[in-house]
């Protein structure tokens, strides 16, 4: 993807080898007996190898002003070439949880970009943070309700609700809402991002439904242009905990129930959605807990209480950076003059 993305844009384009260390939020010893997880871990300790002699090969040719890092492993050996070849580094980390690549990197940084405030990261005892905030893609920013009315042709006679997992979407969400979606949809309307493998199903069950509330159900495989018109429609949004949805909802004030992905690495988006609860800006539900029962019962309550929706609201919107990547850029020029 970034070699189309980069080749159309006429920017220089370079693989390295890179290795994973993966730990998929397990304890010590769950890990330690999962031998497939050890192999690929094993194997990927020599690709990291390749990458950071790699690494060092390209940085050294391009001899660039100032080397970025967005994280991941595959920035690791690329953070490492630029600290021994002592070219400024700047960091930036989208989630309230630092991943490993950045951990590593952080005392090396001129600076580390935060896309939560500071305040978030204090267990890290770090003095080169900054609060940029994180950049949004622009097709999920710019939307109005005419055009998504026009776009959607869902019923406006209940409460709208849009609810996705991602970009390839959540089984165990979508589950939830299958086995359920008589019920739901008697009380609301529904856009739903389902993903690729699950559309038809959803499609399916969408062409069963009672004839009077066919047309508050809209199941999507997937959103590109249309998400910010989707935000733009919606009075609740149900979703899960990643910085860039987060950061979306932040951008367009909506009050949002977030189900956190409860495999992501370092546990990052249940720190995400509990930094943001306990701020008063979403409410949290664990995907534990999650039944139709459940999931209906937080959207009446929100529903039957307007003052509510209007302070998670307002609360969320505190998060908003509507200049970050601008704010990014000016960290990367800073460094570059330092």
């Amino acid at each position: 993807m970034e070699h189309k993305i980069l080749a159309g844009a006429g920017i220089e384009y370079v693989r390295i080898p890179a290795g994973k260390f993966r730990r998929y939020g397990r304890k010590f010893y769950e890990a330690a007996i999962d031998a497939r997880t050890n192999w690929h871990n094993f194997r990927d300790f020599f690709r990291f190898n390749s990458g950071v002699f790699r690494a060092y090969q390209l940085v050294r040719k391009f001899k660039p002003d100032v080397v970025f890092v967005k994280g991941s492993y595959v920035g690791l050996p690329v953070g490492l070439a630029a600290k021994w070849l002592k070219i400024p580094l700047v960091l930036h980390d989208s989630d309230t949880v630092l991943g490993m690549t950045n951990k590593i990197l952080s005392k090396s940084a001129v600076a580390l970009a935060t896309g939560f405030p500071v305040e978030y990261y204090k267990e890290y005892h770090l003095d080169n943070l900054v609060f940029t905030g994180n950049p949004l893609r622009r097709i999920a920013t710019v939307g109005n309700k005419q055009a998504a009315r026009l776009h959607f042709k869902i019923s406006e006679e209940k409460p709208i609700i849009l609810i996705f997992g991602g970009s390839l979407g959540s089984h165990n969400i979508n589950h939830v809402l299958f086995d359920n979606l008589p019920h739901v949809v008697s009380k609301y309307s529904v856009i739903h991002v389902v993903g690729e493998g699950e559309i038809e199903r959803a499609r399916f069950l969408a062409s069963k439904l009672d004839p009077d509330h066919k047309n508050r159900y809209r199941p999507y495989s997937f959103l590109s242009q249309e998400m910010g018109l989707a935000y733009s429609l919606a009075d609740i949004v149900v979703a899960r905990a990643g910085a860039n949805s987060l950061g979306e909802l932040a951008h367009w004030s909506k009050p949002a129930i977030v189900i956190p992905l409860p495999t992501a690495a370092n546990d990052e988006q249940n720190k995400n959605a509990k930094h943001l609860a306990r701020a008063g800006a979403v409410r949290l539900l664990a995907e534990k807990d999650l039944t139709g029962m459940r999931l209906l019962n937080e959207l009446d309550k929100l529903i039957d209480n307007p003052s509510d929706m209007r302070y998670l609201a307002q609360s969320i919107h505190k998060f908003n950076k509507p200049d970050a990547a601008k704010e990014v850029a000016e960290v990367i020029l800073k460094a570059k003059a330092a």
